[in-house]
């Protein structure tokens, strides 16, 4: 599921990390029975929230996104690791816009809102 690959200049001046999480997103979908327009919102941020956890390295961290907008979206939560793995929520779901056109103004299923992020350490489990 989902795979993160990263290049580099050899010389250390440019980086490059590019995401494919279309079954990661295919999957949240399905279990959220998210519309199209939910899914994009949170498949963007199941993205981001990878590619983030990803590059923090090492081990004990978890990284927390959450998006509070004032839209028909509600809230969205999705947390990750370095190891790229990553689970999101999704306040509603069922939220769908119609596509835009080129007279319409439509402010966007989260229209305005704060995004807050926080990395955690985290112990390892006691078996």
């Amino acid at each position: 599921m989902g795979r993160i690959v990263t290049a580099m200049t050899r010389d250390g001046s440019a980086r490059a990390v590019v995401a494919d999480m279309r079954d990661v997103v295919a999957e949240a979908m399905r279990i959220h029975s998210a519309s199209p327009t939910a899914a994009a919102a949170l498949g963007r941020t199941l993205t981001a929230a990878s590619i983030m956890g990803y590059m923090l390295g090492g081990d004990g961290k978890l990284l927390t996104l959450r998006f509070n907008g004032d839209g028909a979206g509600g809230s969205i939560v999705v947390s990750a690791d370095p190891d790229g793995s990553v689970r999101g929520f999704i306040q509603n779901p069922g939220c769908d816009l119609p596509l835009p056109t080129a007279s319409s103004t439509s402010r966007g299923a989260w229209a305005r809102g704060i995004c807050t992020f926080c990395v955690i350490p985290v112990r390892a489990s006691r078996m």
